[in-house]
């Protein structure tokens, strides 16, 4: 039909000299003009209109605002997490000069404290990510600070535990077949680094209470001037000064210090801790399974990923020094490369879990839309990078031509690693935002431990491929991942996401109670309802429950409530009357009247005969007409009250 509509509007161009075109500079289009009457050009080319009618199905709300917003955050958050990262490198690189023995000490040693420390506390801090973010995007911002206040506790008891094994690192390297010498410095080491992951632990909630208020920055400075400490202080106590692979450690530690404290300052002095922070709360030292139960499967979200990183690299040093070489290659430029994915992935969880927080689950949705979206293009450029340069970025961490050689194998493997890596990674960020962190770890131990892994070490040890049937087998793992991490996302009922953001943003006892009925709260002196002014406050001393004044649960539950009709708001003289007393909505609108009397009263057909009881009103004749009143009443008052208010309520 729309290729004969299009053969006639050409006809027409041919035959009939009233066709006109006229074009429009401001909308810069065209408009087909017949004897006054517009063509519809637009239904001639399928492909535009379909491509138009899927990019309003997927960005409803609009594309640029989002992207621009989405742009702002990642970025920073990118440069944040790759300073954070660097300060282990820069020790490692510090302390090549110093001999094998000292080498290998302070890589042992860092590899160690980044599997049983940091990586655990960056795990752990994505319990911050998703009640950060969805308690900012709500109106009850003042429990951020008990959420930061719980944080800190919950990964300071873990941190307590992580020392003790810290301390006894030694026997454990002398149990793994480590040689002692290098077991005895590599224990000392992690002995002087211990205060270091105090401070890391106190920068990554802090950054996270920050990040999620859309405060991107003073981290991202915090870290550029941190490394720059270190990359100082480590040069002069090593090089200059002599004082040895210890002050390594010190240095490294007191870098994350300085990161920890410009970060405190700037939150102090500026005040933005305002609006987030209602002083210390009794209530921080309650509850800690809620936290827990979103940090525990957090951990395995982000180690798993990293240990079957580890793993390869143990798996390819028993294929020789040329092959541990390559994978070493391969390993930094894939760590490298994955801040892009992990920054894209951090504004992903700010904009889903603020939107969820706020209750728009469109909203949410959409963010994830677009950075798959921008995902999806930053992989391909990737891509297209490791795939024409393959033969040319190897030498910039070696000159041996046989480790290149084997590298440059690798990279297109690598670069098809970043698709599927960037997916991954930016569904995670959604999984972040909707505190469903345990549904991810699942995901990643099947796709690493389950297919990945062992099908790289069969391809790696059974065949001539080595590294590269390493890579192949994780590169079929992560794309079963990122196939599985998408079919989770787009299966998520948001309506039921922005539910339980409502839950955590306010409290269960302030958002999930039940509001008490209307007779029993009126005529009860220790329960009472109110709403004014767009704002509903619910006390139920019966049941001992709170409930907060802008929870978007609360408000409507006692729009319900409100607009009923109980007997205790009868006066006794008026309480047999035909008439009922005009009710209010939650929003201040009276009801329209739906006057019943009992002579005008139609029976029902289900009233017997003589039977003198009045029918009920949905029952009547005039049942039809006055529900479609009470329906269009409905819509009224949500067009005469606020927005935010009315969608809320569901009045």
């Amino acid at each position: 039909m729309a290729g004969a509509a299009g053969d006639r509007s050409a006809r027409k161009l041919i035959d009939q000299p009233s066709l006109a075109v006229a074009y429009n500079r401001s909308q810069d289009s065209f408009t087909c003009t017949d004897d006054g009457v517009v063509l519809d050009t637009d239904n001639s080319n399928r492909l535009v209109a379909m491509a138009k009618r899927l990019w309003l199905r997927m960005f409803p709300l609009g594309f640029r605002d989002e992207f621009l917003v989405m742009f702002a955050l990642s970025w920073p958050a990118i440069l944040t997490t790759f300073f954070q990262f660097f300060l282990q490198t820069t020790s490692i690189i510090m302390c090549g000069q110093l001999g094998k023995i000292d080498l290998d000490s302070v890589a042992l040693a860092n590899s160690f404290i980044n599997v049983a420390g940091i990586c655990i506390g960056v795990g752990m801090s994505t319990a911050c990510d998703t009640l950060f973010s969805q308690t900012f995007g709500s109106r009850n911002k003042k429990r951020m600070g008990m959420y930061l206040q719980r944080g800190l506790m919950v990964m300071y008891s873990v941190l307590v535990l992580l020392w003790c094994l810290h301390l006894n690192i030694k026997p454990v390297l002398l149990w793994l077949g480590q040689n002692s010498v290098i077991a005895d410095k590599t224990a000392r080491y992690m002995l002087y680094f211990m205060p270091g992951l105090f401070f890391d632990y106190s920068f990554l909630v802090l950054s996270r209470f920050l990040q999620n208020q859309n405060i991107m920055y003073p981290p991202m400075i915090a870290g550029f001037v941190g490394n720059i400490f270190n990359v100082v202080s480590q040069y002069l106590a090593i090089h200059i000064f002599d004082y040895g692979y210890l002050s390594s450690a010190v240095l490294q530690a007191s870098s994350l210090a300085v990161m920890f404290f410009l970060t405190l300052i700037y939150t102090l002095c500026t005040g933005v801790y305002k609006d987030c922070w209602d002083g210390w709360k009794v209530e921080s030292l309650y509850k800690w399974w809620d936290f827990v139960k979103l940090a525990v499967p957090g951990i395995f979200l982000i180690a798993l990923e990293e240990w079957s990183f580890e793993i390869s690299t143990i798996v390819a040093g028993t294929l020789g020094e040329v092959q541990l070489g390559a994978q070493s290659i391969v390993f930094q430029m894939e760590a490298i490369s994955y801040m892009i994915p992990f920054g894209i992935s951090v504004a992903v969880n700010i904009r889903v879990g603020q939107q969820l927080g706020g209750n728009q689950p469109l909203g949410a949705a959409q963010s994830f839309r677009i950075g798959l979206l921008m995902m999806s293009v930053t992989a391909l450029l990737m891509l297209t990078i490791f795939a024409s340069l393959r033969n040319y970025l190897p030498f910039i961490f070696s000159s041996d031509e046989e480790i290149v050689h084997v590298a440059s194998n690798v990279l297109p493997i690598l670069g098809a690693f970043q698709i599927a890596d960037g997916v991954t990674a930016t569904s995670s960020g959604a999984i972040r935002g909707c505190g469903r962190q345990i549904q991810g770890a699942v995901v990643l131990f099947v796709g690493f431990y389950i297919i990945g892994l062992p099908m790289g070490i069969s391809l790696a040890l059974a065949t001539d491929l080595q590294v590269l049937g390493m890579w192949i087998g994780l590169l079929v793992g992560y794309s079963i991942e990122a196939v599985a991490f998408c079919c989770l996302v787009l299966r998520l009922n948001w309506r039921l996401e922005a539910h339980n953001a409502q839950l955590r943003a306010y409290g269960e006892d302030a958002a999930e109670a039940e509001i008490v009925d209307a007779d029993q709260s009126i005529g009860n002196n220790n329960s009472s309802s109110v709403v004014a002014g767009g704002n509903a406050t619910a006390t139920a001393q019966t049941t001992g429950k709170i409930r907060h004044p802008t929870c978007p649960l609360t408000l409507r539950a006692s729009a319900r409530r409100s607009c009923r009709t109980p007997s205790t708001m009868r006066s006794p003289s008026t309480a047999t009357r035909s008439r009922p007393v005009r009710p209010q909505c939650a929003t201040g609108v009276a009801r329209p009247r739906v006057v019943k009397t009992r002579a005008d009263a139609t029976p029902s057909r289900s009233t017997p005969a003589g039977s003198t009881r009045a029918a009920s009103p949905f029952t009547s004749a005039t049942a039809p007409m006055r529900m479609r009143t009470r329906r269009k009443a409905k819509w009224t008052r949500r067009a005469a009250t606020p927005s935010s208010l009315c969608w809320s309520s569901g009045c």
